[in-house]
C-alpha cells in the first residue's frame, strides 16, 4: 500500500526541488551525495559537483543557500546565491574539500523568496 499526498501550487507561486525532495513547508529535507575527494586537495583541483536547483513553480523567485557549518572549506559553493525563472532551473555548483579522512554531513538552509503579482 502507498498513500500519495499533493497540493496544488498558486498561479504565482515557485517551488523549489533538489534530488531527494522538496524545499516547502512540508519539511522534506533533500538530499545529495557528493564524489568522495582526497584530503588536503586543493580548491582548484577538487572536482566540480554540480546539483540542479529546479523551480516547479509558475512564479521566478531568488534564492539564498547557506550551510550550518564549523569549517568554512568544506564545502564550498560556488553561487549560494541566485535567481531563478519560473519553470527552470540553475545548476548549484559545489567543491568538496575535506580536511580529514572521515565522513561528512552537512545542513544547509534554503530561503527564497517571490512576487506574488
Amino acid at each position: 500500500k502507498i498513500e500519495l499526498v499533493g497540493r496544488t501550487l498558486g498561479f504565482s507561486e515557485p517551488c523549489l526541488f533538489l534530488g531527494g525532495g522538496i524545499f516547502a513547508e512540508d519539511n522534506i529535507i533533500p538530499s545529495k551525495t557528493l564524489a568522495a575527494v582526497s584530503v588536503g586537495v586543493r580548491p582548484e583541483d577538487a572536482p566540480l559537483q554540480i546539483c540542479q536547483l529546479v523551480n516547479l513553480g509558475n512564479a521566478a523567485c531568488n534564492y539564498s543557500l547557506r550551510f550550518h557549518r564549523r569549517d568554512i572549506l568544506c564545502p564550498s559553493i560556488e553561487n549560494p546565491s541566485g535567481y531563478i525563472d519560473a519553470l527552470c532551473s540553475v545548476p548549484l555548483r559545489f567543491r568538496f574539500l575535506p580536511l580529514e579522512a572521515r565522513n561528512y554531513q552537512f545542513e544547509a538552509e534554503l530561503e527564497y523568496s517571490w512576487s506574488a503579482d
